[in-house]
């Protein structure tokens, strides 16, 4: 299953900031509008494409390495956030 974007917005709230924080917000399309589905697994396993543009566009934002960034969901970390590879 592919996730399909249809808005991406990045937000940085005051680039003087010490330390400097961006947020990536993406809205997607729901894949299962209009139906019971019991398991949500290709939806999960998808999301690392997603959320790895996310990562990027919020180090892009910040102007940073990507290897500085601290993020959610940074080295597969399932609890929080998406799966996100900076």
């Amino acid at each position: 299953m592919a996730i399909r974007l249809r808005k991406l917005l990045v937000v940085q709230p005051d680039r003087r900031a010490v330390p400097c924080r961006a947020v990536a917000i993406a809205v997607i399309d729901n894949a299962y509008a209009g139906r019971y589905e019991a398991k949500l697994d290709a939806l999960i396993e998808a999301r690392e494409e997603p959320g790895t543009l996310l990562g990027k566009r919020c180090v892009e934002a910040i102007g940073i390495a990507p290897g500085e960034a601290q993020s959610y969901g940074k080295g597969g970390d399932r609890r929080r956030g998406a799966r996100a590879r900076t």
